[in-house]
């Protein structure tokens, strides 16, 4: 198992990505960067989907499509970030401000690959099929306050799919306020 190497640049990052989530706690937000390099890092978040529209979102000529879940449009856009860093990475790091759905978005298809119904299935699928340059896949997400019984058997499912992906380290911070106050040394807890 290997650790997010929590830079102060990184750090002020996800801070911000908490603040950003504090406003409005529906919308879920993804900080991802690459080799450990703070200058290779993007910020995601979730918003409705409008299927094949398209915008340009960098100074090169990559388009990113509009919509979804955020894990959805990380991964629809993959090959955006790629072109626009100039390279495959071989180590991800992914702070998510809530863990995965189980079988909440749709199923969708990417080049030839069918992507199945939740996101936590699609970054299984999009980890072990289809970005499979990427050696390293560390992945750490917020817990939330407790929502009732249902969404406590749908985290359950999805932390047991994610921890079953042989390059992915999954790991969750208790609350925002242990990560904020630094009530551990680097916030995590291994999920």
């Amino acid at each position: 198992m290997t650790y997010i190497n929590m830079s102060p640049q990184f750090m002020n990052a996800i801070n911000r990505l908490i603040y950003e989530a504090s406003k409005n706690p529906v919308e879920v937000g993804v900080l991802m960067r690459w080799n450990e390099n703070d200058q290779f890092m993007w910020t995601l978040w979730s918003e409705a989907f409008h299927p094949g529209i398209v915008t340009q979102y960098s100074a090169h000529t990559a388009t990113r499509q509009i919509g979804g879940h955020t894990e959805e449009i990380l991964i629809r856009n993959w090959q955006g970030y790629v072109h626009e860093a100039g390279f495959t990475p071989r180590i991800v790091d992914i702070i998510l401000t809530k863990l995965p759905c189980l079988t909440r978005s749709a199923p969708f298809t990417l080049g030839t690959h069918q992507l199945p119904s939740g996101c936590t299935f699609k970054l299984k699928e999009f980890i072990e099929n289809i970005a499979t340059a990427v050696l390293d896949w560390r992945i750490a997400y917020f817990r939330g306050p407790n929502p009732g019984p249902a969404m406590d058997i749908e985290s359950g499912g999805a932390m047991a799919v994610l921890s079953g992906v042989p390059k992915l380290s999954i790991y969750h911070f208790m609350d925002h306020h242990s990560f904020v106050g630094g009530s551990t040394p680097d916030g995590l807890m291994i999920a």
